[in-house]
């Protein structure tokens, strides 16, 4: 035992707090316990533990001291220095050592805020993929991609969930385009990047059930890039196959032969589209020697931001800003355009790394400024009110998915699970009442904290919803 460092933490009455890539498993009929632990090197394994070192990780929950815990167990204190030691020393990081969990979120907030500058540094100083190329080409399963590569927010939300009132995504936003209006007699439907179909069925099915004079008179034209997509949005929309029509092409600048829409949909699709560099001393200048640059000057884009202050340079959001300037042309007099991502209204684009791509966040901001350089009376809102999703609704985290449906289902002689947005009741509905031996299985509420909330866990409240309507339409 580490003699040193376990009088340090007594010294400073630090108490260990049990991190989320670990799972452990109850087995009734063998008195057996196991243990998924992802902080181990090599390899990623379940493992047996004694009854001890799991009553031991069900008290490290940042609120207790060795001391106290020891107390707790009636057990040595040394005991539990001993088994903490082990346990640190085969999977380094298994425990975090805090003061108060209320100290330790301001410190993750803080670590939050270091991320975020990185990933926008990052947006803005390193080479951009190309990303048409990927979504034309490299796409090979349709199912996979969205389960493994890209989850979005309406993947995990296919099926009817209780956050969203017992609706699919697509069900819920068909009410919300109902709600608003936007969707008049023979609407002429535009999708952009419709992954594998589910949204365009599930939105479809809704209006089919409850809408019926507007479903019936309805086009709904899904467009990708992908053919490997097109093929999984054509067998999902079947039952809608007299209403709808499949076009491939980048919608930067694909012709669509003069034809106008009534209502178009960018449903998470626009942080896959292009990115440029503006470098601020240009644009203090008023000079411009990239595309970046002569948008931002353009529109007047705002280049500094009330949480991180740009040093050099930002990523601009080029093939967003280049939609938004087609939208003109293809609306009709009377139509709208719904497009939503992850972002948020004054933080400028961070990158994320995907398996073979990138995608970058949405300063809506400066789509804000775009729409209304361009007369097209946009509103913005977080696209968790406008589902009208509850906030208080908890759903699975992804690390204790993950660990589930790859490691711990398959060990115990079982299927991994659907790429979901569990809570707890669907999770019993799928595992049984394994779910109340499994432990250590996190789940968070729908809204958000910042810097406490895994910046993994797909939740509606963190991205937006930007509606611009026709400058015909006023």
């Amino acid at each position: 035992m580490n003699t040193a460092r376990n009088s340090l933490r007594l010294g400073e009455n630090l108490k260990p707090w049990l991190q989320p890539h670990v799972l452990w498993y109850r087995h009734n009929k063998k008195d057996l316990t196991f243990v998924v632990n992802q902080y181990l090197d090599h390899p990623q394994i379940t493992r047996l533990v004694t009854d001890f070192e799991v009553a031991l990780f069900e008290k490290c929950n940042g609120l207790l001291t060795t001391d106290v815990i020891a107390r707790s167990l009636s057990v040595p204190l040394k005991r539990v220095l001993q088994s903490l030691d082990t346990w640190e020393h085969l999977a380094p990081g298994m425990f975090r050592w805090i003061t108060s969990l209320e100290g330790e979120h301001q410190r993750a907030r803080y670590r939050a805020v270091a991320t975020k500058m990185r990933d926008q540094w990052k947006a803005a100083h390193e080479a951009v993929t190309d990303n048409v190329h990927y979504h034309s080409h490299d796409i090979g399963d349709a199912m996979k991609h969205f389960d493994d590569i890209e989850t979005t927010l309406s993947h995990v939300f296919r099926k009817p969930h209780r956050a969203l009132g017992n609706r699919a995504y697509g069900e819920a936003f068909a009410d919300k385009l109902v709600e608003m209006d936007l969707l008049p007699p023979e609407a002429r439907i535009l999708e952009i990047g419709c992954g594998t179909g589910f949204f365009a069925n599930s939105l479809l099915g809704r209006l089919a059930q409850n809408h019926q004079s507007l479903y019936r008179n309805i086009h709904y034209t899904l467009f990708d890039l992908s053919s490997t997509l097109q093929s999984s949005q054509r067998e999902r929309c079947r039952a809608h196959e007299a209403l709808t029509s499949f076009e491939t092409g980048n919608i930067e600048d694909h012709d669509f032969n003069g034809r106008r829409f009534d209502l178009i949909l960018a449903n998470e699709v626009v942080a896959d589209l292009r990115v440029g560099v503006a470098q601020l001393r240009h644009l203090k200048e008023h000079t411009s020697e990239s595309e970046a640059e002569q948008q931002a000057l353009k529109y007047t884009l705002a280049y500094e931001s009330k949480d991180i202050q740009p040093k050099q340079a930002i990523a601009v959001n080029l093939g967003a800003i280049r939609l938004l300037e087609r939208l003109p042309h293809l609306l009709s007099a009377r139509g709208a355009a719904v497009i939503t991502e992850y972002g948020d209204v004054d933080s400028f684009p961070r990158v994320a790394e995907m398996s073979g791509h990138k995608e970058y966040s949405i300063h809506f901001g400066h789509l804000l400024q775009v729409a209304e350089h361009l007369s097209m009376q946009p509103q913005l809102d977080n696209l968790g009110s406008f589902l009208a999703a509850d906030a208080e609704a908890e759903t699975i985290e992804t690390t204790s998915l993950h660990l589930l449906s790859r490691y711990l289902l398959p060990f115990l002689g079982g299927n991994g699970l659907e790429r979901l947005a569990y809570d707890r009741s669907m999770l019993r509905d799928v595992i049984g009442d394994d779910i109340d031996i499994i432990g250590n299985l996190r789940f968070q509420p729908l809204k958000t904290v910042p810097g406490v909330t895994p910046s993994n866990f797909l939740t509606p409240f963190r991205f937006q919803v930007l509606v611009c309507r026709s400058a015909d339409s006023q």
